[in-house]
């Protein structure tokens, strides 16, 4: 038998920098794995450790400093009157509360760590009733009383920590992009607690007087027409019909 060599091309090994769809798998698989790691057991742990910290040092860790305010106008005035009122409860943690008006035509609304509560001119205008402003405000403290923000900072910290050691720059993105999903999705269990906190309080101080949940109904009819207007908003504190369903439903029980 004649032996007729192959032609080099057909034989050798062409390494090629195309990732097969087996590499891709395999990558994707534990890129997932890392994210469920991530996100269960060390964003865990920084939540468990920021639940552990004592009031006063949280009060000391977190102390803020603000713009200067017209304390004399009619809108810091009021919103001093309910916040003074609702932080009276005796079911608060022990935090030393405070309230800093924004000059920012957008409504919005912020919990800090620390106890201090940010609501910008924009919410204040938008808001007409005492007991709207006070549920708008009993949510911000409802993420007080859980340590909501306390916690996001505590699983931020170790989540961005480990990425950053463990992870080049591309995979980093994606995992940063992964757990910004998953962290969504906890955010939105932390909303719905806080709208429990703030629904007990509203209705322990003023009771139901059909107007608590004036701002957020003014959200839910705005729609498309002034998604502009509500972005800030709603971007921290996302609305559904669901939402506004459930709130009437724990307002009429």
């Amino acid at each position: 038998m004649k032996f007729v060599p192959k032609k080099l091309e057909k034989t050798a090994e062409v390494s090629r920098g195309d990732q097969t769809w087996r590499t891709f798998i395999k990558n994707a698989l534990a890129i997932a794995l890392a994210i469920v790691v991530f996100y269960l057991i060390l964003g865990g742990l920084g939540e468990l450790a920021a639940s552990r910290i004592p009031e006063r040092w949280e009060a000391d860790l977190f102390s803020w400093e603000y713009p200067d305010w017209d304390q004399e106008s009619d809108g810091y005035l009021r919103a001093m009157s309910t916040f003074d009122r609702l932080t009276s409860d005796e079911t608060l943690r022990e935090l030393p509360y405070k309230l800093a008006i924004l000059p920012d035509d957008e409504p919005n609304a912020f919990a800090l760590p620390g106890g201090t509560i940010l609501l910008t001119q924009g919410l204040l205008d938008s808001v007409e009733s005492e007991s709207g402003l006070a549920f708008v405000i009993g949510h911000e403290l409802g993420h007080h009383q859980h340590r909501h923000t306390l916690k996001r900072v505590g699983r931020s910290l170790v989540l961005q920590t480990v990425t950053a050691m463990l992870f080049g720059a591309s995979q980093r993105s994606v995992i940063q992009t992964s757990l910004g999903l998953a962290e969504f999705s906890h955010s939105r269990a932390q909303e719905r607690q806080a709208d429990e906190y703030g629904v007990q309080l509203v209705l322990g101080h003023y009771g139901n007087d059909g107007s608590t949940l004036e701002f957020f109904e003014e959200l839910n009819r705005s729609g498309a027409t002034s998604e502009a207007d509500w972005a800030a908003f709603l971007s921290s504190h996302p609305l559904t019909e669901v939402r506004l369903a459930y709130l009437n439903e724990l307002l009429e029980k």
